[in-house]
């Protein structure tokens, strides 16, 4: 029921599956990412969701949307286009995808864009459940009312938010007939309170830590230090200034906080825009969270109502270790690049900039509409924890 195929990069699979049943029981299919590659999309994706049966609606970010129109043909008459953008100026982040009908629903909670970046050519993480009518996990409904939250959460497109609302009915109204199982898998957001504020309680030795992006001034990791109070906390980062890191906000940070402090480098060459915070406890036992949340102010310590951006994440607790970089090293932080994002998107990065970085030289990158490159990782049939690729 909480399943990814071998190899997995995006929910495509999924659609295809649901496409070989043949009977065209879907009715809606939505697709929420902050940037959309529509050309991509039209290309690759549009064809077998329609073939479901489904009407589609695909919705993102209004501040950052600027589509090829060369490309987008369809936009408009074969599917909706709609955007959205946050009432206080953020970043409208999440990455779900839902497929769903009066029979069955795909659900893919994840970190992937709707890009080729997104959906091939990163490193990502993905939660996929599956629901029929004897069997739906718990998040199928978690999905749903996270749905209804948008309307007072963000201002969106009359067309995509009615295609948002049909989806929800029909979300609900599966559960509704189903079991609903419950897979160790819960949905957490920031449409109605920050994320911090949603993860599990306890103990926590060993915090680790890895995002393509940060506040510039350490805030999420230095809160996510305080609340959990690990023991020791491992940070990894990519090579050749791939991560977007203000090292020395960051030294600043740990100076006042009691944890032994680890930096593992990435060399691997694909890009790894997954997310991935996890507290490991001293009997060795874990939670995860995983989806569009990065190491961020706006993505971790504020509701969207407080200025945050709208996210989902995955909070579950997997028996293994998701967090892995075989091609990695332990370097110091002091070596760690300072990296910022240049252009329209670093306004909406983190709620307050600093300055320059005093150690390493800083360097300024633009925010690519489809990024190249996280770490992949499946979630098991029926276990419903996550395992890494």
């Amino acid at each position: 029921m909480i399943s990814l195929p071998d190899p997995i990069a995006s929910p495509l699979p999924f659609i295809f599956a649901e496409d070989k049943h043949g009977d065209r029981q879907a009715r809606e299919a939505l697709f929420c990412t902050f940037n959309a590659d529509l050309g991509y999309f039209e290309r690759t994706v549009l064809g077998v969701t329609q073939s479901t049966g489904a009407r589609v609606t695909v919705v993102g970010d209004g501040r950052i949307s600027d589509p090829d129109p060369r490309a987008a043909r369809n936009a408009g008459t074969r599917y909706v286009h709609g955007l959205a953008v946050t009432k206080a100026g953020a970043a409208f982040h999440p990455k779900v995808t839902v497929i769903t009908g009066p029979e069955r629903a795909v659900v893919a909670v994840g970190s992937g864009n709707l890009s080729p970046g997104g959906w091939h050519l990163n490193q990502e993480t993905w939660t996929i459940a599956t629901a029929s009518q004897e069997h739906c996990p718990a998040i199928v409904p978690q999905v749903a009312a996270w749905l209804r939250t948008l309307p007072d959460a963000s201002v969106i497109a009359p067309q995509a938010a009615k295609g948002i609302g049909r989806t929800a009915t029909l979300l609900e109204r599966l559960a509704a007939t189903a079991t609903v199982v419950d897979t160790g898998h819960r949905i957490v957001h920031t449409s109605t309170a920050p994320i911090i504020d949603q993860l599990p309680d306890g103990d926590v030795d060993h915090l680790l830590l890895y995002a393509p992006f940060h506040d510039e001034k350490g805030a999420a990791v230095r809160q996510l230090i305080e609340r959990l109070q690990p023991r020791r906390v491992t940070l990894a980062v990519q090579s050749d200034g791939r991560t977007v890191i203000q090292p020395d906000a960051l030294r600043l940070v740990l100076a006042n906080l009691n944890a032994q402090f680890d930096v593992l480098e990435d060399g691997g060459k694909r890009y790894r825009h997954g997310k991935l915070v996890e507290a490991v406890r001293p009997d060795g036992s874990r939670w995860t969270l995983t989806g569009s949340p990065n190491l961020s102010a706006r993505a971790l310590l504020l509701s969207a109502s407080e200025g945050g951006n709208i996210e989902v994440g995955m909070v579950t607790a997997p028996a293994d270790s998701i967090f892995a970089f075989p091609e990695s090293q332990a370097v110091e932080l002091s070596e760690v690049p300072a990296v910022r994002i240049a252009g329209a998107a670093a306004g909406r990065a983190a709620p307050a900039t600093a300055g320059p970085a005093r150690g390493a030289a800083s360097r300024a990158v633009p925010r690519p509409l489809s990024l190249r490159g996280a770490a992949e990782f499946r979630a098991d049939r029926c276990g419903g924890h996550a395992a890494r690729r």
